[in-house]
């Protein structure tokens, strides 16, 4: 589409053309961004865990790392994915503290 505007004549039909074009670079660049902050998101919560069942925890998941995964968590618009990401994020709180308790 860029290269099509750029072969316009300049006038009010090719700014407004441009102008579209524009929006949609801005539209992907927002839509990748959310796409990779998803999957960094994503990573931090599922690497607090050994393996995808999510009942037992890394040993080297802290605080902090359960702390920067729901940081992650946080960052992500409401959906289905958030939602699943902050029960795995829960309940990687609730083994940390069951695994100091003990």
């Amino acid at each position: 589409a860029q290269a099509a505007v750029n072969k316009l004549p300049a006038g009010a039909e090719k700014d407004r053309l441009q102008d579209l074009v524009n929006k949609a670079k801005d539209l992907l660049k927002k839509k990748e961004e959310a796409e990779k902050e998803q999957a960094d998101a994503k990573k931090k919560v599922e690497d607090l865990f050994t393996d995808n069942k999510f009942d037992t925890l890394k040993g080297s998941t802290n605080q902090a790392a359960v702390d920067e995964a729901e940081a992650a968590v946080n960052k992500l618009p409401a959906g289905a994915e958030k939602d699943r990401l902050q029960d795995l994020v829960n309940k990687a709180k609730d083994l940390l503290k069951k695994k100091e308790e003990a």
